[in-house]
């Protein structure tokens, strides 16, 4: 009763924390287009400061991947919404989930002492990001890429996309998951992060919030079409 319980309270974090990553891969990414502004290192660090509060909290890197699922399923609403296909946004989630599972890996493969220490935090989540940008560059560039990959498709472009994309995601990520396991630390001693870790609320708030976060990404697609 006592593994059910915890659980569903990852799961409870995984909604809440996860619906705050998608919202901001669709809000922050649409402004971000709109503004004719291309810096993606912003993105992946408001992103690595929730799974920071989310490892503060639970200590489980197993449920970042989760997070990064639900952060995905927010850019695929274009798909109903816009009536495109899935490979549309095929790109950007596969350097959502390469990121948040470069991440996991990391944070888990240096478990004892990410917990002790804010520089262990910082270089395990940069060096994570900077892994998944790696495997992005080399994978990325055969699934559905964009112009702006393909620029880097050159003699040097792996340095150049290390230089200007891979070690800015890695920087940012580096400093907001630090920042976010601080927060983390302080919420889980107050209301918030007690509601986040009681698993009966996963029956009602997490759930609307997800479905809320949902609805909001909707209609910015649809706004920003």
């Amino acid at each position: 009763m006592k593994e059910n319980k915890g659980q569903k309270g990852i799961i409870t974090g995984i909604l809440v924390l996860g619906s705050f990553c998608g919202l901001v891969e669709v809000a922050a990414a649409g402004l971000l287009h709109r503004s004719g502004i291309h810096f993606s290192g912003l993105l992946i660090g408001l992103d690595a400061l929730f799974i920071g509060i989310a490892m503060a909290v639970y200590g489980n890197p197993v449920m970042i991947l989760g997070m990064g699922l639900l952060a995905c399923l927010h850019k695929q609403l274009v798909i109903p919404v816009l009536g495109l296909s899935v490979l549309c946004k095929a790109n950007a989630c596969l350097a959502v989930l390469l990121e948040f599972g470069g991440l996991a890996g990391m944070t888990a493969l240096f478990r004892g002492r990410v917990i002790k220490s804010r520089t262990a935090r910082s270089l395990a989540s940069g060096t994570g990001v900077l892994f998944g940008s790696l495997l992005y560059y080399f994978i990325g560039m055969h699934v559905q890429p964009c112009s702006y990959m393909l620029s880097f498709n050159g003699t040097s472009g792996l340095t150049a996309f290390i230089m200007k994309e891979g070690a800015v995601w890695a920087l940012s990520a580096g400093l907001f998951f630090m920042l976010g396991w601080e927060i983390g630390e302080k919420a889980k001693e107050r209301t918030f992060g007690t509601w986040l870790q009681r698993p009966n609320s996963f029956y009602a708030g997490p759930g609307l919030l997800t479905l809320v976060s949902l609805l909001i990404s909707a209609v910015i697609i649809y706004i920003n079409k």
